[in-house]
């Protein structure tokens, strides 16, 4: 059995374009074409026996499909209605108007009933399954919270846009669509909506296609153009899979779905650069960007091309945008003064500009917009998509105008950004009648950051406050907020007005302005106000520099007479200085000669002075050696000497052990007879010790007695507590019933009583209380016996603690009686030892030979001190000596370091003359570099003049407009009319002056302006503002003005071709600036155009987005 497989075709576009195209209705070559393409891939399906499915866009516009494409069409799919067809609409196939899209709103509700299809909507057809498949999917909403996905399906079918998908130039879309939502619910996600197919990145096993259209439908179509004949293989199971089939399998054993493309055979639309790039003539259709003088078009070929550019310009920047590159173009096209540094030149110029801090267009996008009371709005919230869509309206009073068109995108940006409107309404007139405030918020993206801009006018004042990335902006006021505001994004009034904002009036003035107007846009569009300031800011710098050049000649003058003055006064200081240094001379000489004197007899005395300290050395050390020899002799007197004061220490130690062995038995005895009975007391410490223990336990269990006898005391007193209240109530009650029965009432009937049955009344009461008294009476006794029983065990337990502590005395009275008779043993021991002891024969040889040398020491200082007496004596005669030839020394030293108090006043008045020779030098350099410098900002401020960079900026945006026409005008106006933007006028004599116009041609041939009729000014109108618009943008680098261009009300007088030519060039246009609004109500366009943002005005006056 095979794989399931399909046809797949999407985005068809069926049309009977007027544009490269031949004859009518049913025979238009381009509709017919389609109808071919579309009747191929049907029979490729009924040929296999297999689905047929269409991803949407069957006809360009579902309003404006003509009888002719509908009969076509139902013609085609009638003719192969036998096969199986599923289909999704399109955009095209819906004349939604920005709500929720239902079938009934496509063509396909009518041609369903004439062919059988099955039309896949979730909330009608979710899923069904063909040709061993299931299918789910879901047609085109203008907004994603409209959009509701299908059930799980081996194959969805989308009209939308992936997030990630491309434009043909490789742009990013932001897309509908997550991947991840199609790849969780489809094994093969089809996509319709982007022209030209890609692939967007899947898992093994799984595909999310974007197949593109069949055919090349305009330029900007890139890349290969077809339908497809899609296999859905069945997936595998791998053979080393643990879980099993029925396990929830998941062993990555899945295979890619396999894609067949079948080109559509169309035409392609192709850009070359001149007609030597097309070779032959080979059936496509071709725009070319440029006609050199005499280039012919090859025999056959259909091409639009633009008129061969003829105006005269400087291409001296040569597409360089960077401020660093715009100046370092200028120096090398104007070159300094000789010898001037250009890398100085350039850093002065660019510090010129940034003190300017020209405006720099910022490169955000707009991707939010809320109204609140604004104009005629109550409250809208519109996201800003890319690509082109249509403003329609319709009013209270008038079928299109007065709706708010122009108060709902244009009008409140402006107002937002600027806090005024276009129109200069007053500041009331933008709160919508009847209500107090208005509000106006976006959020604006670079890509990373989000901007956040909210403006409130109410009757509290005017409020703007601004956030970015979070954090909120500060201001002192609402002016300087909006100030920071316009800087920040590098947008002015003027710049959104010219580059982003335009109206009919907008460009009838920019045609038809004068060379001055022109060159004042111009200059607000791409920020040469900046380079005129710079060059006023130069020419302020000359004026400054001028002014400090008078100053330095006039310093240089003073300090030529303040030098010649030093110069003379140095001269007679000179003259004093050489007599005062004579006379120094000659004292320091005399003192030279004592100083020799003095050295000289210093030496000899301590050559004479040391030989004396040698000699008594000498002497000292012969005594010491003769007192040494003599020791040795006397040694045995010694010894006996020692011998006996040896033996006196040991009698000493013996008696001090006697005198210890009596004190320890003074008090080993105290207390007992002798020490004797001390001892034999220490004998019966065990039975003192059981004897205590016998005495602790008795001492515990009368404790316990005692806290018995405790506890039954407590117990009686709370009993008795009970009784005796009681006892005193009964008694109450008895006295009180008593009191009431002699009343002749009874207290517990209240009845009339007699004294008969008196007594028989108060008789429970009388009992009553003998038993309370009873237990009173009892318990009374019974407290008093364990009272006394009490008293006699607390009795007893003091008696057994007494006797327990007085045996726990006598314990640890025996046992120190114990420890002392111990010591007393210890110190008999050692006096029986001493009095046997003899004297070491090694220590009386130690002591002898301690005793000797104590002796030699002894004598030893004695010698050294005589000899340290006689050093002592040289030395101070030395010092003596030393002390005078230093003072010899300090005179000499004082005659040389003396100062000539000459010296210092002429070298003061030198170095007056240096300093102002210094100075004048300096001068001379001043003037210099002033001179340097005002050459260089005299150059700067030509520079950044109307006559310097500002007509090459003018010159570029010319040049860029020159080449990029070739994009718009072909496609406008079917290559009949071009313009060229001219910046150079040649006078009478053939010189070149800088003028800005329009130079504008028809079939080729110069015509004037004024001669067009209305339509023909118009397209040259919108032409101009187009290419400009995208010249000025590339130029800047960025998509537009915060990512918008906004077209109200200027594509009036346009046929069905100009409508045609129109949308093609704003799709070049969208591919540098995303989102294009245009406010119209031309049918054509309305026809072209299939998003469409539709403002009714009700009966209120309230308008909103229906």
């Amino acid at each position: 059995m095979s794989d399931p497989r399909f046809v797949l075709l999407s985005d068809l576009h069926a049309h009977p374009w007027s544009a490269f195209a031949q004859h009518t209705g049913l025979q238009n070559t381009r509709l017919r074409r389609s109808l071919n393409i579309l009747g191929a891939s049907l029979q490729r399906a009924r040929d296999e026996d297999i689905p047929w499915v269409f991803a949407g866009d069957l006809v360009h516009t579902a309003g404006y499909a003509l009888n002719t494409v509908l009969s076509g069409v139902t013609q085609v799919l009638h003719d192969y209605k036998d096969v199986r067809k599923i289909v999704v609409w399109g955009n095209h196939d819906a004349r939604g108007i920005g709500g929720l899209i239902t079938i009934d709103q496509t063509v396909f509700a009518a041609l369903a009933h004439a062919v059988p299809m099955t039309v896949l909507d979730p909330t009608v057809i979710p899923k069904v399954e063909a040709g061993g498949l299931t299918f789910a999917g879901a047609g085109y909403q203008p907004h994603t919270k409209s959009l509701i996905f299908p059930p799980p399906a081996d194959v969805g079918i989308y009209h939308q846009t992936v997030r990630g998908s491309t434009t043909a130039t490789n742009f990013e879309l932001e897309g509908d669509l997550d991947p991840q939502e199609l790849l969780a619910r489809h094994r093969l996600s089809i996509v319709g909506h982007v022209h030209h197919l890609q692939e967007i990145d899947a898992p093994l096993g799984q595909g999310i296609l974007i197949p593109g259209s069949p055919e090349h439908h305009n330029f900007g179509d890139t890349g290969d153009h077809g339908w497809w004949v899609i296999t859905l293989p069945e997936e595998d199971h791998s053979d080393d899979c643990a879980m099993g089939l029925g396990g929830g399998c998941d062993c990555g054993a899945a295979i890619d779905p396999d894609l067949e493309f079948v080109s559509g055979g169309s035409p392609q639309f192709l850009t070359v650069d001149t007609p030597a790039d097309i070779g032959k003539n080979d059936g496509h259709f071709y725009r070319i960007r440029s006609m050199p003088k005499g280039a012919v078009l090859p025999d056959g070929v259909i091409a639009v091309a633009p008129t061969p550019t003829t105006v005269k310009h400087r291409d001296l920047l040569r597409g360089v945008t960077e401020v660093d590159q715009i100046l370092q173009v200028w120096l090398s096209t104007q070159a300094p003064p000789k010898g001037a540094d250009n890398a100085v030149y350039l850093t002065a110029g660019r510090e010129l500009l940034v003190m300017q801090d020209p405006t720099q267009l910022r490169d955000v996008r707009l991707t939010q917009l809320r109204l609140y009371n604004f104009c005629c709005f109550e409250r809208e919230n519109i996201t800003i998509h890319q690509g082109v869509r249509l403003i329609q309206g319709r009013g209270r009073d008038f079928t299109s105008n007065g709706a708010g068109k122009s108060s709902l995108i244009g009008e409140p940006l402006y107002w937002l950004l600027f806090g005024r409107t276009t129109k200069d309404l007053a500041a009331e007139d933008v709160i919508r009648w009847g209500t107090k405030t208005c509000e106006v918020s976006a959020d604006f993206t670079d890509g990373e950051d989000l901007l956040h801009v909210w403006r409130r006018r109410g009757p509290d004042g005017h409020t703007l406050e601004v956030t970015s990335a979070g954090v909120a902006w500060e201001a002192t006021s609402v002016t300087e907020m909006t100030t920071l505001l316009g800087h920040y994004l590098g947008i002015t009034p003027e710049i959104f007005q010219n580059l982003a904002y335009f109206s009919q009036e907008k460009l009838l003035l920019f045609s038809s302005a004068t060379d001055g107007q022109r060159k004042d846009v111009l200059s607000d569009l791409i920020g040469l106000n900046g380079y005129q300031d710079a060059s006023s800011a130069a020419q302020a710098e000359v004026s400054k520099q001028d002014m400090e050049r008078v100053r330095w000649d006039t310093r240089a003058e003073m300090l030529v007479k303040q030098q010649d003055e030093a110069e003379r006064e140095t001269e007679a200081h000179q003259r004093a200085s050489d007599a005062w240094e004579q006379t120094l001379a000659q004292w320091i000489k005399h003192s030279e000669v004592q100083l020799e004197d003095l050295l000289a007899t210093n030496i000899l005395v301590s050559e004479h002075e040391a030989a004396r300290h040698i000699h008594i050395g000498a002497s000292a050390a012969a005594l010491v050696d003769h007192y040494t020899t003599r020791q040795a002799t006397e040694r045995d007197a010694i010894t006996e000497r020692v011998r006996t004061a040896l033996l006196a220490e040991h009698q000493q130690k013996l008696e001090a052990l006697v005198s210890k062995l009596h004190t320890q038995s003074i008090s080993a005895g105290a207390g007992f007879p002798s020490l004797t009975s001390a001892q034999q007391a220490v004998t019966k410490l065990p039975q003192h010790q059981q004897r205590l223990t016998g005495l602790e336990e008795q001492h515990t269990q009368d404790n316990q007695d005692r806290t018995d006898l405790r506890v039954a005391q407590s117990t009686l007193e709370s009993t008795l507590g009970h009784w005796r209240p009681t006892t005193l109530n009964l008694s109450g009650q008895l006295a009180e019933a008593e009191a009431a029965l002699l009343a002749g009432v009874c207290p517990t009937c209240q009845q009339p009583v007699t004294d008969a049955h008196r007594e028989q009344c108060l008789a429970p009461l009388r009992k009553q209380l003998d038993e309370a008294k009873a237990q009173c009476a009892a318990h009374e006794a019974e407290l008093d016996g364990v009272s006394a029983r009490h008293q006699v065990a607390e009795e007893t337990f003091a008696k057994s603690a007494t006797a327990l502590q007085e045996r726990r005395t006598l314990l640890a009275r025996l046992h120190r009686t114990a420890e002392l008779v111990q010591e007393v043993a210890i110190t008999s021991a050692e006096i029986t030892h001493t009095t046997d002891a003899t004297i070491p024969k090694s220590l009386l040889a130690e002591r002898v030979d301690y005793q000797q040398e104590l002796e030699l020491r002894a004598f030893q200082q004695k010698q050294l001190a005589r000899v340290d007496l006689v050093r002592q004596a040289i030395e101070e005669r030395h010092a003596a000596r030393a002390v005078a030839i230093d003072e010899a020394q300090a005179t000499l030293n004082r005659y040389h370091a003396e100062q000539n108090p000459h010296t210092a006043l002429m070298q003061a008045t030198r170095q007056a003359a240096g300093t102002a020779a210094q100075e004048i030098a300096l001068a001379a350099v001043a003037l210099e570099e002033i001179e340097v410098t005002i050459a260089m900002y005299e150059y700067w401020r030509v520079g950044f003049s109307k006559q310097g960079l500002q007509s090459l900026l003018v010159e570029e945006v010319a040049t860029r407009f020159n080449a990029s026409r070739a994009d718009i005008f072909p496609l406008l106006t079917q290559g009949i009319y071009d313009v060229q933007f001219s910046t150079l006028s040649t006078t009478r004599g053939g010189e070149l002056r800088e003028k800005t116009k329009f130079v504008v041609y028809a079939h080729g041939k110069p015509v004037p302006y004024n001669s067009l009729s209305g339509g023909q000014r118009r397209r040259v109108d919108i032409g101009i503002m187009l290419v400009l618009t995208q010249s000025v943008a590339q130029w800047m680098g960025v998509r537009g003005v915060l990512g918008l261009l906004i077209l109200d009300e200027v594509f009036s007088f346009l046929d069905a071709s100009g409508a045609e030519g129109l949308v093609a060039a704003l799709g070049q246009v969208v591919e540098q600036i995303p989102t294009i609004f245009v406010i119209t109500h031309d049918t054509h366009l309305q026809a072209m155009v299939p998003e469409i943002i539709q403002v009714e005005q009700g009966a209120d006056g309230i308008s909103h987005i229906v």
